[in-house]
C-alpha cells in the first residue's frame, strides 16, 4: 500500500462520510418537512372542525331565532285579531237610538271611524282583518241609516250619509280588485298596441 493508496482511501473515506452526512441531512429535512406537513394538516383539520362547530352553532341559533320570531309573530297576530274582534263587537253593541239628533251624532262618529280606517290592499292578513273592521263600520252605518230612513224619510242628512256610504263601497271594490284592474288595463294597452301594429289606420 503506497502513499497514493492512502490518499485515495482517505479521500474516498471523506467522500463517503460527506455523502452519508448529506443523506442524513436530506432525511432529516424530509422528516422535518413531513412533521411540518403533518402539523399543518392537523391545524387545518382542527380549523375545519372549529368552523364546522361554529356553523352548526350558528344554524342552531338561527333556528331558535326563527322559532322565536314565529312565536312572537303568532302572538302579535292573535293580539291583533283579538283587538279587531273586540272593536267589531263594540261596534255591533252600539244601540240604535230613536231620536234624530242621536242618530246624526252616531252617524258622525261612524263617519270619523270610517275615515280613520280606510280600506287597505288585501294582500296581507293584517290588512284583511283591518278591512273586516271597516266592513263592520259600514254594516253599522247601513243599520243606522235604515232606522233613520224609516223614522225620518225626508231628512237631508240621509242623502249625505248615503253618498258617503256609496263612495266607501266603491272605494272598497277598487281596493279589493285593484290588481285585477291594473292587469286588465295593462292587457287593454297591449291589445291596443298589437292592433295598432298589425292593422295600420
Amino acid at each position: 500500500m503506497g502513499f497514493i493508496d492512502l490518499f485515495t482511501d482517505d479521500s474516498e473515506h471523506r467522500y463517503q462520510k460527506e455523502e452519508k452526512r448529506k443523506e442524513e441531512l436530506a432525511l432529516k429535512k424530509i422528516r422535518v418537512e413531513a412533521e411540518e406537513q403533518r402539523r399543518q394538516t392537523q391545524v387545518e383539520a382542527e380549523e375545519r372542525q372549529r368552523q364546522f362547530q361554529i356553523e352548526v352553532e350558528q344554524r342552531r341559533i338561527d333556528k331558535q331565532l326563527a322559532e322565536e320570531q314565529k312565536r312572537q309573530e303568532k302572538e302579535r297576530y292573535i293580539q291583533f285579531s283579538d283587538s279587531i274582534a273586540n272593536k267589531v263587537q263594540q261596534l255591533m253593541d252600539i244601540a240604535i237610538p230613536d231620536d234624530r239628533l242621536s242618530l246624526v251624532k252616531i252617524l258622525n262618529q261612524l263617519e270619523i271611524l270610517l275615515k280613520a280606517n280606510p280600506y287597505s290592499d288585501n294582500s296581507q292578513v293584517e290588512n284583511k282583518m283591518r278591512n273586516s273592521y271597516t266592513d263592520a263600520i259600514i254594516v253599522k252605518i247601513e243599520q243606522i241609516l235604515a232606522a233613520f230612513a224609516s223614522s225620518y224619510p225626508d231628512d237631508d242628512m240621509l242623502l249625505h250619509y248615503n253618498k258617503i256610504l256609496k263612495h266607501t263601497k266603491n272605494f272598497r271594490i277598487f281596493k279589493k280588485y285593484r290588481s285585477s284592474f291594473v292587469l286588465c288595463l295593462f292587457l287593454l294597452v297591449l291589445l291596443f298596441f298589437f292592433l295598432a301594429i298589425t292593422k295600420p289606420f
